[in-house]
């Protein structure tokens, strides 16, 4: 059994922020911008190294890199020189160094960074020597490597780690906001949540507080209202849950503290729970989620293990130690059938039966066998998939299942390769 300081830092380190739940755990995330096929590029693996494809399926930088992330302002971070290790029985990438390159392929900035984040708003996150600076599109370093950690820019600010304390600086580097905060998270739509001797609560851009640092929990706003706790206490005396309830962005409670866990707004509903249990490191577990409109009332009776976010009308929803899917009013769409599944993305969403990935449309029907190990959400109309292990070949397929881009049939070398299946 273990100790209440064992509690407390595991409570601590697993930072949460929401109950726990079954399954993944996802939660609501923004859709993927539509890109234009013409800037369209893809990650593509050939042995260890990775480059990318165009939306025509053309190579159009060469697998050169020992790990690429995808393009975000027409730049994409890759690393020359990092591994893949076996650490506590998972897989770690360590080592190399950051740089990014265009959409054609040249190196803009050259690899020299321990690490590097997506460009937002002109500039990116790079790190060097245990500081965090940010660059501009042409490699020049227009904030000096000096803050603990760093954000992305939103609405011309970022947040960062000053000494011991989080501020917010400009795109000059010049401070903006003082560092006077414990933690603080991005922009979005004008607020940013931050947190203050244990207590959250919003500023604006100016850093004046739009809603004062009194709630023991909070998530971001979504669709005008943020889920709030009161009453959470994680300590060396006591673990208590607390109830979550809703204000809106004027901090007024629009929807009084009365549940055990809640989440994001999402299509004009929340999943909440009604009944969880605390376990002993301060988490709402054995609940039943259900679904509440922007009022507060109660329009899906809680009734499953886990109820994720609505996307293109339909929620995933566990029961029975399977996924499903349900509408608006409730109604099952896909039954409880699958081991795993994720949101809907154009029209169709991934699932998982036993260990094989395909796709269903939003009628719950089969719209591409499950015959893949791994398969990710569409996004501009391909999704990827692989075949066999963590290393299998990288594929992709449209919406009609078929391949926009295979690779060549694998090297008798490497033993983690197997070859895809044909077509339908």
């Amino acid at each position: 059994m273990p100790n209440k300081l064992s509690i407390l830092l595991a409570a601590c380190l697993c930072a949460a922020t929401r109950p726990a739940r079954d399954g993944e755990g996802w939660q609501m995330r923004p859709e993927r911008p539509r890109v234009p096929k013409a800037d369209l590029r893809l990650p593509v693996r050939d042995g260890d190294l990775w480059g990318f494809i165009d939306g025509e399926a053309k190579l159009v930088v060469p697998a050169r890199f020992a790990l690429v992330r995808p393009f975000s302002g027409g730049l994409a971070a890759v690393n020359v020189g990092g591994k893949w290790i076996e650490q506590r029985g998972r897989r770690r990438f360590v080592g190399g160094k950051w740089g990014f390159v265009s959409l054609a392929g040249q190196v803009l900035i050259e690899p020299q960074y321990t690490q590097v984040w997506d460009f937002s708003e002109g500039l990116a996150a790079v790190a060097a020597g245990g500081k965090v600076g940010y660059v501009d599109a042409g490699g020049k370093l227009v904030v000096p490597l000096r803050f603990g950690a760093g954000g992305p820019f939103r609405q011309g600010r970022a947040a960062v780690l000053a000494g011991l304390k989080y501020g917010f600086i400009d795109k000059t580097g010049e401070p903006v906001i003082p560092a006077r905060f414990d933690f603080a998270a991005d922009f979005r739509g004008g607020l940013a949540r931050v947190v203050v001797a244990g207590k959250h609560g919003f500023v604006d851009p100016t850093g004046a507080y739009r809603i004062e640092c009194r709630f023991d929990e909070a998530e971001e706003f979504a669709e005008g209202l943020a889920a709030v706790n009161i009453g959470k206490r994680v300590d060396l005396q006591a673990v208590e849950a607390g109830k979550w309830g809703y204000v809106d962005r004027q901090g007024k409670m629009v929807i009084e503290p009365r549940f055990a866990g809640a989440d994001s707004f999402s299509e004009g509903l929340a999943a909440v729970s009604l009944d969880g249990k605390l376990d002993e490191l301060g988490m709402v577990v054995k609940g039943r989620w259900g679904y509440i409109d922007r009022a507060g009332n109660v329009v899906i009776a809680p009734r499953y293990v886990d109820a994720s976010y609505f996307s293109q009308g339909l929620a995933r929803v566990s029961l029975y130690g399977a996924f499903g899917f349900i509408d608006h009013k409730g109604k099952l769409v896909a039954k409880f059938i699958h081991k795993d599944a994720g949101p809907f993305s154009e029209g169709l969403a991934r699932v998982q039966i036993d260990r094989l990935w395909g796709f269903i449309d939003t009628k719950g029907e089969e719209a591409i066998p499950l015959r893949y190990d791994h398969a990710s959400d569409f996004a501009n109309g391909v999704a990827e998939v692989r075949i066999g292990t963590w290393r299998g070949p990288v594929a992709y397929i449209d919406r009609t299942g078929r391949f926009v881009w295979r690779p060549a049939a694998p090297k008798p070398a490497d033993p983690t390769d197997v070859t895809l299946p044909e077509e339908p």
